[in-house]
């Protein structure tokens, strides 16, 4: 008898650890959406029908929700008289937010169709989570992300269009890449910027006041400085899992979740796909982010059991990341030697155990 690992499902890195299925509202949370209904809630969102920076356009018709989350397209050609045409997409919400805090989930541009799909940055666009209103009477970028230097985040707060802060960091990953979340807690006093629950930026110079809009764009560029020159005839694609937004009133009682561990690695193939009940078969797991030291084991039918079956302590320190299968912390577990190909089990060297369900 053979078991058969199934093509892993859609995993999403969010907050550091990798989930499948549809993200759920963070306590707290007044707005939220994951985009899994198959098409734009309008009673939440506007899709831009107008103009975008550097000259382009935002059209509808370039946001899709078939892969259960929202796509956002940029395509660029040449136009009769050899310039350049870009079009893109965008959301804005359909009320003003105030203060509080403000998480996208996305995987910023890259030339992959799909959400997990292989693909590369090329110049010549901006992706961006961000809050606005009235030119800019209230912006706060978070961040921006630069097809020619992707690996650069810029946080930037404005209060009118001449009154300005602006920081970068380096992402610690590649945006193109995968899925991280980017968030900003707004208060009167200040504004701190968050990657992957980690904080990178704090801004009190320009901290605006104005009650604003949640955004999402994804446009193209062709400049030498920002977002470099176009690339035409390259469709590329932004892909956003969830946003949502907590009242800074729901914050003291909800605070957010401590900073992650190690980010958990992505996986793109498991060989072979089977091998016999009794163990023994060496698996190559190929992918991305593997640290020195780490564990993996394959299989998992969840249970107390014991009787010479190879367990593993869960610990606690994922927060509950192996909750959905019926175990609490402090729980052991075990599981046959490759006998139910159900689950990979990654823990990184900071002992942080990360779940992936592979059918």
């Amino acid at each position: 008898m053979r078991v058969t690992v199934l093509v892993l499902a859609t995993l999403f890195l969010i907050n550091g650890t990798l989930h499948a299925g549809a993200p759920v509202a963070p306590p707290g949370a007044t707005f939220f959406d994951n985009f899994s209904s198959g098409s734009l809630d309008t009673s939440k969102w506007t899709a831009s029908n107008w103009g975008a920076p550097g000259g382009g356009t935002f059209v509808p018709s370039y946001l899709d929700f078939s892969s259960g989350m929202l796509r956002i397209k940029v395509t660029q050609t040449y136009n009769s008289s050899g310039g350049i045409t870009s079009v893109g997409g965008e959301l804005q919400s359909k009320n003003a937010l105030g203060f509080g805090a403000y998480e996208w989930v996305i995987r910023a541009s890259s030339t992959s169709s799909t959400p997990t799909g292989s693909g590369v940055a090329v110049s010549g666009q901006i992706s961006s989570g961000f809050v606005f209103v009235n030119k800019s009477q209230t912006e706060i970028d978070s961040p921006e992300i630069e097809g020619q230097n992707p690996g650069t985040l810029w946080w930037t707060t404005w209060a009118g269009l001449t009154t300005k802060q602006s920081t970068s960091s380096q992402a610690a990953f590649a945006p193109e890449a995968g899925f991280h979340s980017y968030k900003c807690v707004w208060t009167s006093t200040s504004i701190k910027f968050y990657v992957d629950g980690v904080l990178v930026s704090t801004h009190t110079g320009v901290v605006p006041q104005t009650p604003a809009l949640a955004m999402i764009n994804h446009w193209g560029t062709n400049s030498t400085g920002w977002g470099g020159l176009a690339t035409p005839n390259i469709t590329r694609y932004m892909f956003v899992r969830s946003f949502s937004f907590i009242p800074l009133s729901q914050l003291s009682t909800n605070p957010p979740p401590p900073p992650p561990g190690n980010p958990a690695p992505t996986v793109t193939s498991i060989a072979p796909g089977s091998g016999p009940l009794s163990g023994g078969t060496a698996v190559t797991i190929t992918g991305t982010g593997f640290l020195s030291g780490a564990r993996v084991s394959l299989g998992g039918t969840g249970g107390d059991e014991r009787g010479g079956k190879q367990q593993h302590q869960d610990h606690g320190d994922d927060g509950g990341a192996c909750g959905w299968r019926g175990e609490r912390r402090g729980h052991q577990h075990g599981w046959p030697k490759w006998n139910f190909a159900e689950r990979l089990h990654i823990r990184s060297r900071d002992r942080r155990l990360h779940c992936l369900r592979t059918r």
